[in-house]
């Protein structure tokens, strides 16, 4: 092993003194060696960790925050001493907690409004004729009615939380909170439509929210980069792009669910990208307009947007809600999650039993999914068969008048 500089050595010790963070991460970046072992001339064989614990004894106390914080970076960046002197600053962990929680908070506005946009946008798409997908001639139609309009309000609402959550919080943590708008949208048909409350739907309901929290509460997502190039993108949007194809020749080959499952994959795909394109954008917002309108990030935003409003909006016509809902809510935070770790750089706990909890959380979230769907598929058949019986009634009422 080589001796560090002069020069890189007297810079590290002097922007340990100075509390200079940026600095002493740059140097330890540039020559991992100068952690690694005495710096030599004239310090000898005191090593960078000498400079850090004894330096704080001859200033003033400012001084010392600063150079502890600068000195928690070179630790952790030699990694020479034990993970307990690797411990953040209670300060710091204070503002990454409140941060998390405004994500949180977001994340499960935005939700609430996707679960709100679902339900009046399949209400508005249902009294326009036709039983397949909605063809051109009768978007009018759909513009006029008020649910519709009140289901694209939901829909920029939604987008606007979510962009605003990923401002402060990472893929794999606002993405999967996005699974809520189930609930939610279960919800909803109970308060607006009149229902009880039935055994499936809270079942489902407990499995989706506590398989949601054992995933989080294990996986402990760490933040990446938050940076991506075109270059590094184009392999998984490929594989992306294979996923939409084969998703809409599903929904034009078939019909009823089986449609509607096809076109809410491909906006699931399309919704994911369009996550991780606002993760990016919200890293370049601060370099400035220029950074942002010169890169791809933003015109994905635009596009992938945009076709998944038009693939769900196909969705929601032939099948019912928890269908085309239950696709939606899975695959868009699915590919939000593979899209953080693969593009930004973001990381989950990989032990074997952080791993068994997380996917056994995933499959907790899958089993209610499944458990509320097949509620909504009893609550249709059950309002047919109401209709049903109130045709016999009148049908007797008839018969008993004449």
């Amino acid at each position: 092993m080589n001796p560090p500089t002069g020069d890189a050595a007297r810079e590290l010790v002097a922007a340990v003194h100075a509390g200079d963070v940026d600095t002493v991460r740059r140097l330890v970046a540039d020559d991992p060696e100068l952690v690694a072992g005495p710096l030599g001339g004239r310090f000898g064989t005191r090593t960078a960790l000498h400079v850090v614990t004894d330096w704080p004894g001859r200033t003033s106390r400012r001084t010392a925050g600063c150079s502890s914080a600068g000195g928690y970076e070179l630790i952790s960046g030699g990694r020479s001493v034990p993970d307990a002197s690797r411990r953040r600053p209670p300060a710091r962990l204070w503002r990454e907690a409140v941060t998390q929680f405004i994500a949180i908070v977001l994340a499960l506005g935005a939700a609430l409004s996707n679960a709100a946009a679902a339900f009046f946008e399949q209400d508005a798409a249902k009294r326009v004729e036709g039983d397949q997908d909605v063809p051109l001639s009768q978007w009018w139609n759909l513009i006029k009615q008020p649910r519709w309009l009140g289901g694209q309000l939901a829909d920029v609402s939604a987008f606007g939380l979510q962009a605003v959550a990923l401002a402060f919080g990472g893929l794999i943590v606002v993405e999967p909170l996005l699974v809520m708008s189930l609930p939610f949208a279960v919800a909803l048909r109970l308060l607006f439509q009149h229902e009880n409350p039935r055994r499936r739907g809270v079942i489902g309901s407990v499995l989706c929210v506590g398989g949601l929290s054992l995933f989080l509460l294990f996986a402990r997502p760490t933040p990446g980069h938050g940076k991506v190039t075109l270059a590094e993108a184009w392999p998984v949007a490929l594989g992306l792009a294979v996923v939409i194809a084969g998703s809409l020749t599903l929904a034009l080959l078939t019909r009823d669910n089986w449609r509607a499952i096809g076109f809410a994959l491909a906006a699931a795909a399309f919704y994911g990208v369009t996550a991780a394109s606002v993760k990016v954008v919200t890293t370049q917002i601060g370099q400035g307009l220029l950074a942002v309108f010169t890169s791809w990030a933003v015109y994905a935003v635009i596009v992938c947007g945009l076709s998944g409003v038009v693939m769900i909006q196909n969705a929601l016509k032939p099948g019912a809600l928890a269908a085309p809902v239950s696709v939606l809510t899975v695959g868009d935070p699915l590919v939000g999650v593979v899209l953080g770790i693969l593009w930004l750089g973001e990381s989950i706990q990989t032990s074997w039993w952080a791993l068994t909890a997380e996917f056994s959380g995933i499959a907790a979230v899958v089993a209610g999914v499944v458990v509320l769907a097949g509620q909504s598929k009893d609550a249709s058949a059950g309002g047919e068969d109401d209709e049903a019986g109130d045709e016999d009634e009148k049908r007797a009422d008839s018969v008993a008048g004449a």
